[in-house]
């Protein structure tokens, strides 16, 4: 899941990042994107100009790495990004510890602040987290969503939680450390890894990201005609 940060690195961290490497990202630089989506209001849906302006307002010394992480995140040319799957992306590829990169992908996916995610927001959460993996790392392919469930199923019945009920950050921290295989002794897990952990690694020709799947379910339950690209 990324990169951890050295003693060394924390106690001096670069004067200057290139921001057009993901794994150049830093957790803080993440939560200054989450907080000014948090405090903007801002929709989940962007064009190309949204994108842009919501980057520089939110992290001025991202430069052009607007143009980076709109390849990646609109490869099938769908005119639109999901900004949660672009955060959860640079969240887990990003330069930081496990309990830091989790905290924060819960934290996002938390769109209610209630501290528990239902069945279906765990789903999604599982889901953006492998697609934007995938794409940012350019490696493995995103999964069916089907495979997502039977994972998620994993969650629930780890934390003794049947589906209709809400799992808190413990339980998701818990039983995910686990299915990683994370422990004290191994305290970080490879990026291959993970995505074979999140049933990445098989063939399947990418037609939209999750976060752009999420958008069209959303856009079809308020009977929205489909943005023009």
């Amino acid at each position: 899941m990324g990169g951890a940060l050295s003693d060394l690195e924390r106690d001096h961290p670069p004067t200057h990042i290139d921001f057009n490497k993901p794994e150049n990202w830093r957790m803080n630089h993440v939560n200054a994107l989450h907080q000014h989506f948090k405090q903007a209001n801002l929709e989940f849906a962007m064009n190309r100009q949204e994108f842009g302006e919501f980057l520089q307002a939110a992290l001025p010394q991202s430069g052009d790495s607007v143009k980076m992480l709109w390849t990646k995140f609109d490869p099938s040319k769908e005119g639109l990004v999901n900004v949660l799957e672009v955060m959860s992306g640079l969240a887990i590829m990003g330069r930081g510890s496990i309990s830091e990169k989790l905290q924060l992908l819960w934290s996002m996916h938390d769109l209610n602040s209630v501290s528990t995610l239902s069945y279906d927001e765990l789903v999604v959460l599982l889901f953006i987290a492998a697609s934007s993996t995938v794409l940012l790392g350019g490696k493995g392919t995103i999964p069916e969503e089907r495979f997502i469930e039977a994972i998620t199923d994993e969650a629930f019945v780890s934390a003794d939680i049947d589906i209709s009920g809400r799992i808190n950050y413990a339980g998701f921290l818990h039983w995910f450390l686990d299915y990683m295989q994370i422990t004290e002794e191994t305290p970080s897990v490879g990026l291959r890894e993970f995505l074979k952990r999140m049933q990445c690694m098989k063939q399947k020709e990418v037609t939209a990201t999750a976060g752009q799947r999420a958008l069209q379910r959303q856009a079809q339950e308020l009977g929205v005609p489909p943005a023009a690209t």
